[in-house]
């Protein structure tokens, strides 16, 4: 008999914070499976979203950065799966979900050494194919890109979200960025959204002027909105102003809420 997986729920409200403290630095969960990043490494990040009541996190299937490589292949994009990498993936993706949070993988990264992976255009079918299918069980929602308008264009945006939608018909397509391309995003069901201003001068904008921004951008773009990406001081008050604030208003946050 064929087991048949309940498709995950996002919870409500989704909480979650891109960054956290670890041995007095402030790394991001970008880099959650990273390969030179351990299972102590992964647990600090979980833990540290957990305890400022999150209930989701925001990781990347690829990069082209050498100090935190992000690769599910053997060789580059699309070649053989590496399975030793794909069942850490599986671990804590399968595990997440079963305690009733939410794991949103995100496709691309913004480095300048990951656009020979973007631009694998030959190889997108494929590779997107097999990530969206192992982890479509485990996952509400697939992100295109991090800052994916700075080398996506509406277009580019549409055909990602097709061929996710392929595999995935039954989940969210989002991406994540500060500005909308030309034409806008119509194809797409929501933003991960990093306000206008530089995240390391979160503490500079008070919570009403965070929740203002939201529900512009909202507004004017017609889209579900989570805020994820306006201030990288997880050490300090603001933030958790801020994230509660966004709370109140019946947003999503991007930061601890205690």
């Amino acid at each position: 008999m064929t087991q048949t997986l309940t498709p995950p729920a996002i919870p409500d409200r989704l909480k979650t914070c891109l960054f956290f403290e670890m041995d007095g630095n402030i790394p991001c969960s970008w880099s959650f499976f990273a390969r030179n990043m351990d299972e102590r490494y992964r647990d600090t990040c979980m833990n540290s979203i957990v305890r400022g009541g999150g209930n989701s996190m925001i990781f990347l299937l690829s990069n082209g950065d050498p100090g935190a490589p992000v690769n599910f292949f053997e060789e580059e994009w699309g070649g053989h799966l590496d399975v030793a990498q794909v069942n850490v993936l599986l671990s804590w993706t399968r595990k997440v979900w079963a305690l009733g949070g939410a794991m949103i993988p995100c496709l691309f990264c913004d480095e300048t050494d990951s656009a020979h992976i973007r631009n694998a255009w030959d190889d997108h079918d494929r590779a997107i194919g097999a990530l969206v299918t192992l982890l479509r069980p485990y996952v509400p929602a697939f992100c295109i890109g991090l800052e994916s308008s700075e080398y996506f264009n509406r277009d580019q945006h549409d055909r990602l979200a097709n061929i996710i939608r392929h595999y995935a018909p039954d989940r969210y397509v989002v991406t994540h960025l500060q500005k909308l391309p030309a034409g806008g995003m119509p194809a797409l069901d929501g933003i991960l959204y990093e306000h206008s201003w530089h995240p390391g001068q979160g503490d500079d904008h008070s919570p009403a002027e965070v929740v203002e921004e939201t529900r512009r951008v909202a507004r004017d773009w017609g889209k579900l909105i989570w805020p994820v990406e306006y201030n990288t001081n997880v050490r300090g008050s603001m933030i958790r102003e801020q994230s509660r604030a966004l709370i109140s208003a019946g947003f999503g946050c991007g930061g601890p809420i205690t």
